[in-house]
């Protein structure tokens, strides 16, 4: 059986090259880059979540949808948007946006 050593754990992470430590802040970096822009859900009137709406950024060529959940992200630059939302199930709309 093996038993582990909080000690040896800590005190090879002590001595991290400087390449290693560079590799560690831009992946940091670039996981954060994952949280940026907007997301959200598209609920029905009645609370339901609606699954394959199709949404579509005014000024961008490019739409996607809402997961089985009604969930959905799109990674934008911080600023102000419109976002289009089609839908059967529900009526067409349009909400300004803020992306962060």
């Amino acid at each position: 059986m093996t038993t582990y050593n909080p000690w040896i754990a800590y005190d090879c992470c002590q001595n991290f090259s400087p390449v290693i430590f560079f590799i560690f802040q831009s992946l940091v970096k670039f996981l954060a880059e994952a949280h940026r822009g907007v997301h959200g859900f598209v609920m029905d009137e009645n609370g339901n979540p609606v699954e394959k709406a199709s949404l579509k950024v005014k000024s961008r060529d490019v739409g996607f949808q809402t997961t089985k959940y009604g969930e959905f992200w799109r990674i934008l630059l911080p600023g102000i948007y419109k976002l289009e939302v089609n839908s059967l199930s529900i009526c067409n709309s349009q909400n300004i946006i803020k992306g962060l």
